[in-house]
């Protein structure tokens, strides 16, 4: 998530800088409400990490396919298919921002990698069938 744009940050601070229409702005107002998103962030860094938080809790439910308090898959998989473990690393970068970085034990990655470097359509069973029986 890009914390200099959320609207999240802005709506837990109850701040309201961004506007509806911004086609009618010129690129100086546009800089001005730039810069007073920037100083959002920066005033309120513990807000940016619950909203960072809130979302990769999102990440980790329906893009993956894991339940973080129970440390397992979820009943519905995610885009990866079956998942059998999940690791995470989060950052700060330069500007005071977080990022994550995801290693994915995917059980279907030999299924994976056909589709995306060899084009091979993959289905929903695909995606439940081990590699190795």
């Amino acid at each position: 998530p890009d914390d200099n744009n959320s609207f999240l940050v802005q709506v837990f601070n109850w701040k309201k800088i961004d506007r509806t229409d911004v086609s009618g702005m010129t690129n100086v107002t546009l800089k001005d409400l730039a810069s007073k998103r920037e100083t959002l962030r920066i005033t309120y860094p513990g807000m940016c990490a619950f909203v960072f938080e809130m979302l990769l809790e999102v990440v980790y439910t329906s893009v993956i396919g894991w339940d973080m308090k129970e440390n397992c898959p979820t009943e519905a998989s995610g885009l990866f298919g079956e998942v059998s473990a999940v690791s995470c690393t989060i950052e700060e970068q330069g500007r005071g921002t977080l990022h994550a970085h995801f290693l994915i034990w995917s059980d279907a990655f030999k299924q994976l990698r056909q589709s995306i470097y060899l084009g091979v359509e993959v289905n929903a069973q695909m995606l439940k069938t081990p590699l190795y029986k």
